[in-house]
This record gives C-alpha cells, structure tokens and sequence, in this order.
C-alpha cells in the first residue's frame, strides 16, 4: 500500500482576512452542536470520533471542549477532550485525553476547523493547553496535525491507518483475485441458502447493536477490549444511527443474522469500525462477502474514501490501498503534569527494553 509518511506538517499559516479567535471552555456544546458537527464534516481529515454524538456517550471523564470563537461569538473551530486524574486512586494530576480513549480507540485526532481558521485556531488551543498543570496524553492523533510541534510534545507511537480511496464504478475492482473470488463464490453459496445483506434500518437500532457486539464477542471472545466498554459503545451507536453518522450492514435471513458491520460516517469518509460474525464452516466468507456489499453500498451513496482506521492487521492490506499514520503523543505542563508525564514516557521507553531483554534471554521463564 501507498503511504502518506509519518512526518508532521509544517506550520501552517493563517490566511489573510482571518477572524481573531476567542478560546472560551465549555462543557457542552449547547446552541453550537449543529455548527460544530458541520465544521467536523469540513475537516481536513473529517472523523466521526470528534461528532457530538460519540463525545456525548464515550467520554470517560469530564467532557472539555476547548471552542474558538470570533467577536460575534460564531464557532471557528476547537477540540474536545476528556479530562480524568492520573492513578488508579484520581491522585495525581489532571489528564487530558481523545474522547472515548483508550478502549474504543478513537482515531484521526485533531483540531476541528474549517481550513481558513486552522492554524488560529490549533494556535488557541494549543496556548490553553500550555497554561495548564496536567499530562496530556492524546491517542489517535492524525499525522497531519499541528498539535505535536505545537505542544513540543514527542511522539509514544505511531500506527498504520489503511484507508481506500473509492472508485464509484468500481469500488471492489481493486481485490486481490483470490479475494474476489472467495467473495463470488461464497456470495453464491450464501445467496443459495437464503442469506442477503442488508442495511439495518433506524427503528431496529438498539437491537441491531446488540446483534453486533454479540457476533463481535462470539468471533473474538476475550481478544476484544473493546467489550469492556460494551454499554457505552452500545449507547453512542444507537445514538449515530438515529442521527444518520452510523451505518450498521448484516448479512440476514429473515430473523437470523450470521454477519454484522458497522461504519462510522464523516464528511466525505465511511470508517469501518468493527465487525462479528458466526464462524461455523457452512457461514464462511460472510464477512467478505458483507463487505463487499458495504464498500457497494458506500460508492453508490457517493462517499469518496473508504477508512479503515487504525490497525495493522493482515486482511486490511487486501482492502485498501493507501496508508497514513495515526500517533499517540504525551507530554505534561506545571510541575507535577510535567513530571508525571516524563514518568511514564520513561517507563514506557524502559519497559519495551525490558520486554526485548527478555525475549533474548534464554534463562527467563
């Protein structure tokens, strides 16, 4: 697969005629939902996991939205996080962290604006943050954002986001052949028996989601953290599909479902999210075969990417074709953020030593 590097931008400069931004905090948006969900859509890299819908029903922690705001007090643009204690016991200093972080793994992070007003806006937050005492510690920052440099925050780790750009006449021609061919050929046997893909429609949201996370919890049983989260995750899925930012596909017959997936809607991007399916032999290839159907589904709706987030698993390599990188930088401000911070970027540095030494240590039990 192609790829996009894992560089960051360099500064980004205002354009001329710029409004001056006003950082204001809140924790909710109120009256500002609706334009803060259309500046998400006019994104650089529009993410369903900066939508009002996730930040109201994933946050772990007090909700912060950080909000730009001209002297009319027209929303330009912000970031939203959520805000925790650092320890087991909410001892330390004040965190902040991606929405929904870090068993439902939010992803391609970063200040929402519209282009014009990135870079006063990315400037705002960034000074809000600075003139706090806390660690900040934001997973699934996309690559192309200002933040790490504009915070001097170093990077913990980075991932691999494959992602396809679609073709609208023919958004499977890019298959491996096997692929293709497992997808005709197990398409026929399914069809055969009576199993068809379908969209699940609004009314049957609550059970569709409840469908779903079964199917995931049988495929994938104690593999999936993101069981842990099981109720909240339920909750901000019902609450997409009702307002139309999730999709949720099965593969069905009648009342049965052998195969469930579920994609997160943004801007011009669908992202698959997850997925579960039954996996006894006569159910093979269902999951291929309902994604095929999903990336039909998605090119005939006229959206033009198709993402599969984060994750380097081996089957995403057949679906996309591009790549780009998501990263996780932490850092820390006052003197305990900062020292809290450097700790556990020192531990996590000493700990995957630890891990390598004995791994080549023929001694080690």
């Amino acid at each position: 697969m192609a790829s996009e590097g894992t560089t960051t931008h360099p500064r980004r400069e205002s354009r001329p005629g710029g409004r001056r931004a006003r950082l204001v905090e809140r924790a909710a948006l109120g009256d500002l939902r609706p334009s803060w969900d259309r500046l998400v859509d006019k994104s650089a890299s529009p993410t369903p996991f900066l939508k009002s819908w996730w930040i109201d029903n994933t946050a772990q922690g007090e909700v912060v939205y950080l909000l730009a705001v001209d002297a009319d007090g027209s929303l330009l643009g912000g970031l939203a996080l959520q805000r925790d204690r650092v320890g087991p016991n909410g001892v330390g200093p004040d965190r902040l962290r991606s929405v929904g972080q870090p068993t439902l793994a939010p992803d391609h992070i970063d200040v929402v604006a519209a282009a014009p007003h990135y870079a006063e806006v990315a400037t705002a937050v960034a000074g809000w943050i600075r003139e706090g005492d806390h660690v900040v510690d934001l997973d699934g920052l996309a690559a192309s954002s200002d933040l790490p440099w504009l915070l001097d925050a170093p990077t913990v780790s980075l991932e691999a986001a494959p992602y396809l750009p679609m073709d609208p006449l023919d958004p499977t021609g890019h298959l491996p052949g096997r692929l293709r061919s497992t997808i005709r050929r197990s398409g026929r046997r399914l069809d055969k028996a009576g199993w068809s893909p379908r969209r699940v429609p609004v009314a049957d949201a609550e059970p569709a989601v409840a469908r779903l996370l079964d199917l995931h919890e049988h495929r994938w049983e104690e593999d999936s953290a993101l069981l842990t989260d099981r109720c909240r995750l339920a909750a901000a899925l019902v609450s997409g599909i009702s307002r139309g930012d999730v999709v949720v596909h099965e593969l069905a017959r009648d009342d049965e479902v052998i195969a469930s997936e579920v994609e997160l809607l943004a801007g011009e991007r669908v992202c698959f999210y997850q997925a579960g399916r039954l996996t006894d032999h006569e159910f093979r290839g269902s999951g291929s075969v309902l994604k095929a159907a999903v990336l039909e589904w998605a090119a005939e709706a006229g959206y033009r990417e198709f993402d599969l987030l984060r994750g380097e698993e081996s089957y995403k390599d057949d679906w996309a074709t591009r790549v780009r990188t998501v990263r996780r930088i932490r850092t820390g401000y006052g003197w305990r953020g900062a020292a809290c911070a450097a700790a556990m970027n020192t531990w996590k540095t000493l700990a995957g030593r630890l891990v390598g030494l004995r791994s080549a240590d023929p001694t080690a039990s």
